[in-house]
């Protein structure tokens, strides 16, 4: 087995493995076609046995992601594949290697991936650190926001470069959050109501876009349900606004869906909070692939500094023992304060647990320092806004 980057001709040929392992159609002349006319090579790497041919594949896609105030490289994991016949052969597990060691070389920080299966990919020294959080209510709980906002419905004819600062502005409250260029933003907000019951308002403060809203109609159990598809607000009482517009769909709607992170205290905001329905879908893992990057990069309250002593078995270049204080970080050969994998360090630097949170884990051991430690590592609401 070869293990190696993708290249423009290697293209078609992951195009028809995961035709086969996800088991869609394809044209395959018009793929031929398609990448002829765009030779641009797919960003990952494969693996091909002994007569070339492809056997798996792993998508590498280059994002730009939140971390602390600071916009830091990460890996998001994506078209994972490998043929039947060559499953159990250890060829994700190469090209993981190989994917990662060469990200945490060209300077990526963390990588991200969306798992089939959490314990597939601990093995590489990913960890859960995200829960989709999704709310269904009634409108009448919200209608006390009802009042005047002034909107603009988008069509498939206006571009939405105008809102782009407002997503930028909203996603620095959150780590995970991943970049959209304005290419990108345009293409998540695109919709077009006349032919897809798709829609997307701008709102407004003033003159100025301080929100906005992209939703759909969807029915269920025989009600219409307006399910909201992105979001994104300036401050907290642009995010009032959204819900002062959305009250104004009660005529045609029953119900509202949409997912938030966890500081957005929409029971509170209600009526009568029981009637919100909240189901949590914990679908996204992440890990560090640059340790003492990540840390050096820490823009929170470090009372005093702390020893951390990390194992990294899947990508040894990455464990050590560091020392952080501060405004700087550096490995250490001191006494450690605490001990513990990456793939529970990976969960507690993205916030997913919080340092008491993640104690309970079995590859975690405390040997002092407590309170700086639960100062530094907090529980903390994360966001992502892009799927790859």
């Amino acid at each position: 087995m070869v293990v190696r980057k993708l290249t423009s001709a290697d293209r078609v040929s992951l195009e028809k493995l995961w035709s086969i392992c996800f088991m869609y159609s394809i044209n395959v002349e018009e793929a031929e076609k398609k990448a002829n006319e765009n030779p641009a090579a797919p960003t990952g790497y494969g693996a091909f046995n002994e007569d070339g041919e492809m056997i798996a594949g792993v998508i590498g896609n280059e994002l730009t992601m939140n971390f602390d105030g600071s916009k830091v490289p990460l890996v998001g994991i994506g078209g994972v594949v490998t043929h039947p016949s060559y499953r159990k052969g250890g060829a994700i597990k190469s090209i993981m290697k190989s994917l990662l060691s060469e990200a945490r070389k060209n300077g990526f920080v963390f990588s991200g991936l969306y798992p089939f299966n959490h314990g597939f990919y601990r093995k590489f020294g990913y960890e859960l650190s995200r829960d989709l959080e999704t709310y269904t209510f009634a409108f009448p709980l919200i209608m006390k926001y009802a009042g005047d906002v002034k909107t603009k419905l988008l069509t498939d004819k206006d571009d939405r470069t105008f809102l782009h600062p407002v997503y930028e502005a909203f996603t620095k409250r959150y780590n995970l959050s991943i970049d959209r260029d304005k290419d990108a933003f345009n293409r998540a907000t695109a919709s077009n109501p006349y032919a897809a019951n798709d829609y997307t308002y701008a709102i407004y403060d003033g003159t100025d876009p301080c929100a906005y809203i992209a939703f759909y109609k969807k029915n269920s159990d025989h009600e219409s349900v307006l399910c909201v598809r992105d979001f994104a607000f300036k401050s907290e009482k642009d995010f009032i606004k959204i819900l002062s517009f959305l009250s104004r769909f009660s005529p045609e709607f029953a119900k509202i869906e949409i997912a938030l992170p966890s500081d957005i205290p929409i029971a509170l905001l209600s009526s009568n909070p029981y009637d919100v329905q909240k189901s949590v879908n914990s679908r996204y893992m992440t890990r560090v692939v640059n340790c003492e990057k990540a840390l050096s990069m820490l823009n929170r309250n470090i009372p005093s500094p702390f020893v951390i002593k990390i194992d990294d078995p899947f990508l040894p270049e990455n464990s050590g023992t560091f020392k952080v204080w501060a405004g700087g970080c550096a490995k250490t050969e001191d006494k450690a304060d605490v001990s513990l994998s990456i793939q529970a360090f990976s969960q507690m630097i993205a916030g997913y647990a919080g340092f008491e949170g993640t104690l309970f884990r079995e590859d975690v051991e405390l040997f002092g320092n407590l309170e700086t430690l639960k100062a530094v590592f907090p529980k903390m609401a994360t966001y992502l806004g892009v799927y790859y």
